[in-house]
């Protein structure tokens, strides 16, 4: 009979060698009310922040992975595109949900943007088209015939849309196409897609799109130059002026003033310590912020992959799991132990420390290992250590699937 093998290992923290680890100090739709509110799409949820930076929730429950867009109009009505039902949601302000349309495209990508008369423009990527459709939810096709994604009015009333093809188009009021700008992407190939373009008050238009990480600002007459570098995501203007950019990457919303000058506004934070001084930011750059601050005090492992964090019970030290993949489908999989030691964090050793034996399990396995295991049979791709509960504040239970079958009589 073959079985998959799996190994528990008691790790007791207290005691282990420690180093120092590095330090350094580095944030969808997204739209505002006429109060100066920001609001901002998640999985399933649409979350409201003051002006102040508090969030709150002001709509949930809707399709997991489906809220794609948001837009206002002068009503106060706050419109969302919901891909997985295939239609355009509308909230009134105090949360009432109706749907405006439906039917729409199955695999479309629907962007919004209203015209100063009250018009909503909805891109479907799947038709190649900009649909319109009037107050009351008449449908018409204004314009066909490219991919459309990101889209936004400027004070004239001409609407500028960005093609999957490295180019914006411009169209007057009555449909009128021509090409503003070409050559979006500095990276090679087609199929990217603008995530956000916005006008400010002087006529600027400005864009991010996911094939880098930057905002590009774009002057009346098209010319071209970079804003904010190092973040993408959707895109918002206060009534001061301010460009807020939710960025993926970091999981926050950046503020931008008008001269580019950057701060945090807020922080999607994963977790807080027991004691609530201490909080974890995870995603593509997992990090540890001062409680109540935007301070970053720990970057962890940036280079290594996502991962999840569990605090110990008296919030002075954490286990960090994070992953690598590698070469022809090598996963390497480890717990990073950290620990608070005055006012900074300090890298425990962890089992990953010791690799140059060729694997993190070496140690553990020689010292653990049932006599009848043969570790020829596991899986040579599979380097696999995860953090499964802290027992107490210094003793942690580690959980080391090994990824094979051996053979029992």
């Amino acid at each position: 009979m073959k079985v998959l093998n799996r190994l528990f290992i008691v790790v007791t923290v207290t005691g282990l060698a420690t180093m120092l680890a590095a330090v350094s100090a580095h944030a969808g739709g997204l739209a505002f009310d006429a109060a100066g509110n920001l609001f901002e799409r998640g999985k399933d949820s649409i979350f409201k922040f003051t002006p102040d930076g508090k969030k709150g929730t002001f709509a949930s429950g809707l399709s997991t992975y489906g809220v794609y867009n948001l837009a206002f109009d002068r009503a106060g009505d706050l419109f969302v595109s919901d891909e997985d039902s295939h239609s355009i949601l509308k909230f009134t302000p105090d949360g009432k949900k109706s749907t405006f349309a439906s039917g729409l495209s199955t695999y479309g990508v629907y962007n919004l943007a209203f015209d100063a008369a009250g018009n909503l423009f909805v891109s479907d990527q799947d038709s190649h088209s900009i649909l319109k459709f009037t107050p009351d939810g008449k449908k018409s096709t204004f314009a066909t015939g490219f991919n459309p994604s990101g889209m936004a009015f400027d004070d004239k009333g001409n609407l500028f849309v960005a093609d999957q093809e490295h180019s914006i188009f411009k169209f007057t009021p009555d449909g009128n196409r021509s090409t503003f700008a070409n050559d979006l992407s500095t990276v090679g190939g087609s199929g990217f897609k603008t995530n956000s373009m916005v006008f400010d008050r002087s006529g600027n238009l400005f864009e991010s799109n996911d094939r880098g990480q930057y905002v590009i600002k774009f002057s009346p007459d098209g010319t071209k130059s970079a804003f904010a570098s190092g973040v993408r995501g959707d895109l918002a203007f206060d009534g001061a002026g301010n460009l807020f950019v939710a960025d993926h990457v970091s999981r926050s919303i950046l503020k931008f003033t008008p001269d580019g000058t950057s701060s945090s506004f807020t922080v999607d934070v994963s977790s807080t310590s027991p004691d609530k001084k201490w909080e974890f930011v995870g995603g593509e750059q997992p990090r540890i912020l001062e409680a109540g601050t935007h301070q970053v005090v720990l970057d962890l492992l940036e280079d290594r992959g996502r991962g999840g964090l569990v605090w110990a019970p008296d919030s002075k030290r954490f286990a960090f799991n994070y992953s690598v993949h590698g070469r022809r489908g090598y996963t390497f999989e480890s717990v990073a132990f950290f620990e608070l030691r005055g006012d900074k964090w300090v890298a425990l050793h962890s089992p990953a420390d010791d690799v140059s034996e060729g694997s993190q399990l070496v140690q553990p396995l020689n010292e653990h290992l049932p006599k009848k295991f043969n570790p020829r049979e596991c899986a040579p791709d599979r380097d696999i250590l995860e953090f499964r509960e802290w027992t107490d504040s210094s003793t942690a239970i580690l959980y080391a699937p090994v990824i094979g079958a051996s053979r029992i009589n």
